[in-house]
């Protein structure tokens, strides 16, 4: 049976078809990249994949991750305006079944099916570490948003959490913290790591700094701050993704603390674009710098994600596992 799966960000729709079977790592083909904004609604795009395909292939079931909380039948993403009926969306497009689940939900289900040539290590711990047994894993992801995840384990059970995890207070680490911290405060009234650690946190974090600084901001947008930071041509710029990098590195090691998680992994966007810089920054001494715990933490993985697809994989996990109907 060959099935649909969606990953519903606030910028990009993607889609696959799937198949396989529970315990396995499910296999993805047709990868599709819609931009949301091109679409009036979650259907319109869904259904746009699906008149790409030949008849044969039309799926009767779908898997949707959706960056925002999944509670019911109706759905409001967190960073797109679309707003629909789960039931209704299914019936317009006439499938047999249709289920949702919160993006970093399925992330999390698809991260013990990721293997070494998906991911990148920043920082220096045991290799062996990475194979071990793990009890609990957790995921923290820049993109359009901040995704939060975590899955928990014990033997062959596993329980991925649902998540807003990137909604959590910003904790300042220096005085130039709480300075920013400051400035965003008068901005937001309150200061998530979302704030800070996503494609608008980097433009956030750029305007903090260029006050700070008593200079004029001269950049634009998330993507042209980190092409200048990347490639040294402008101070400022490269003092906001070095920035950055800390405080992702700070949130990540608060996260393994909050889920005493065995391993880290770092998603989203952003980060598979600059892997060289965050493993050259001070992510992995920020990870580590956690008082009474500090020793535990140098010993845990952080694993940057390159593979593209994560978020559909973990809804094709998470569908495969449902009873067929």
């Amino acid at each position: 049976m060959v099935d649909l799966v969606g990953d519903i960000g606030g910028t990009h729709a993607r889609f696959a078809l799937c198949e396989g079977e529970p315990q396995k790592r499910p296999r993805l083909f047709d990868p599709t990249v819609l931009a949301c904004a091109d679409y009036p609604s979650l259907a319109a795009a869904i259904g746009s994949y699906l008149d790409g395909l030949p008849q044969a292939r039309k799926p009767r079931r779908a898997a949707l991750a959706i960056a925002g909380p999944v509670t019911g039948d109706r759905i409001a993403m967190t960073n797109h305006p679309w707003n629909f009926s789960l039931e209704e969306v299914r019936h317009t497009l006439g499938l047999q079944r249709l289920c949702a689940l919160n993006d970093y939900n399925s992330v999390s289900l698809a991260l013990p099916y990721l293997t070494s040539s998906d991911v990148m290590p920043i920082g220096d711990f045991d290799p062996a570490a990475i194979h071990m047994p793990t009890h609990a894993m957790g995921i923290i992801a820049p993109g359009t948003g901040l995704g939060i995840g975590g899955l928990l384990r014990d033997g062959s059970a596993s329980l991925a959490l649902s998540s807003e995890g990137g909604h959590i207070g910003f904790a300042p680490n220096d005085k130039t913290e709480l300075e920013i911290a400051r400035i965003l405060l008068s901005r937001f009234g309150r200061v998530s790591n979302e704030r800070l650690l996503s494609g608008p946190g980097l433009r956030n974090l750029y305007e903090a700094l260029c006050i700070i600084r008593g200079c004029e901001a001269t950049s634009g947008d998330a993507r042209d701050i980190a092409a200048r930071a990347l490639a040294g041509t402008d101070a400022i710029c490269r003092e906001t993704l070095e920035r950055f990098c800390a405080i992702l590195g700070s949130a990540a090691g608060d996260l393994a603390l909050m889920l005493f998680a065995d391993v880290i992994f770092i998603g989203g966007g952003i980060v598979p674009q600059m892997i060289d810089f965050l493993r050259a920054s001070a992510f992995r001494d920020r990870f580590k710098n956690k008082g009474r715990f500090s020793d535990r933490m140098a010993k845990i993985p952080t694993l940057a994600i390159t593979y593209r697809h994560t978020g559909l994989l973990g809804a094709a996990v998470h569908l495969l596992r449902a009873p067929v109907t």
